[in-house]
């Protein structure tokens, strides 16, 4: 299920991961993620891997690079991250 962009923000420091399946190109907004809250029962089932996965606040307005399923963990090869976005080396 999507986040609000309130929640985006108040999570912004937590891993981000496609609540829905997204197409390559997208500007990827807080209706694309999933809530953080059910991430780390994921983990522990083995369901989901965080790492290196970029945060909430860094893939806001970022770039889709490829077509992803639903419970995709957002990393660098996946997200074109744009200053907006929070890229912290911009």
């Amino acid at each position: 299920m999507s986040i609000s962009a309130e929640y985006a923000e108040e999570h912004k420091s937590s891993p981000a991961v496609l609540c829905c399946r997204a197409e390559e190109g997208i500007v990827l907004t807080n209706h694309n993620l999933e809530d953080p809250e059910i991430f780390d029962d994921l983990v522990d089932q083995g369901l989901l891997k965080l790492d290196g996965c970029l945060t909430i606040g860094e893939v806001l307005g970022g770039k889709l690079l490829k077509t992803s399923d639903s419970l995709t963990p957002l990393t660098k090869d996946l997200v074109e991250v744009t200053a907006e976005a929070g890229d912290p080396a911009k």
